[in-house]
């Protein structure tokens, strides 16, 4: 299990560097950073563009079970929901604060198939868990003048990689397709 483990911290870290690249690096996200943000259309109500500020993002809770969908896109393949991780975005906008959305399709409100999902050259990076307010992402106005320290890349979330291997068993990580999401997050890094 201690092999396992540390797997399970390379997979992390595999993960979060991809993340880092695509939030913090690319789009330019962190606290602080101004993003122009589509509202959701609802019955008779068209979408409006507006203007807000992230105020915080959940940190510290991310890592790989953030796309709970990567290990496969069919139901048997998902990854235990009790491992599940939401990415939390909010966003001040017009003296109220939601959360923030990515679309993967090109118009949501016309093509019902899109999921909430941010996503990168190899994939999905974390799947949104939400109700029913939110904020879509249209674009970065302005940067993040306080961007997010790469140290955050190498912790890994070690704590929880130990966590996790103590309270189960090696059976029921694989029953629970934990190691098929390790293997996939291995792929990625070699084909890097």
């Amino acid at each position: 299990m201690t092999a396992y483990t540390d797997r399970i911290v390379q997979a992390n870290q595999v993960w979060r560097q991809r993340f880092y690249d695509k939030f913090v690096r690319e789009l330019g996200l962190s606290v602080g950073a101004v993003v122009k943000v589509q509202t959701p259309e609802r019955y008779n109500t068209p979408s409006v563009e507006k203007i807000g500020i992230i105020t915080s993002v959940n940190w510290e809770q991310l890592s790989m079970f953030c796309f709970n969908n990567q290990a496969g896109y069919s139901w048997s393949q998902r990854i235990e929901s009790k491992f599940k991780q939401a990415l939390e975005i909010k966003v001040s906008v017009d003296g109220t604060v939601e959360r923030l959305v990515f679309v993967s399709g090109q118009n949501s409100h016309t093509d019902p198939s899109t999921v909430h999902l941010l996503r990168d050259q190899h994939g999905g990076l974390a799947d949104v868990f939400n109700g029913w307010c939110y904020l879509e992402y249209v674009e970065t106005i302005g940067r993040s003048e306080t961007p997010l320290d790469e140290d955050w890349v190498a912790q890994g979330h070690e704590e929880c990689a130990k966590f996790v291997t103590k309270k189960y068993s090696k059976e029921k990580l694989d029953n629970w397709n934990v190691t098929r999401l390790i293997e996939k997050t291995e792929e990625i890094q070699q084909r890097a």
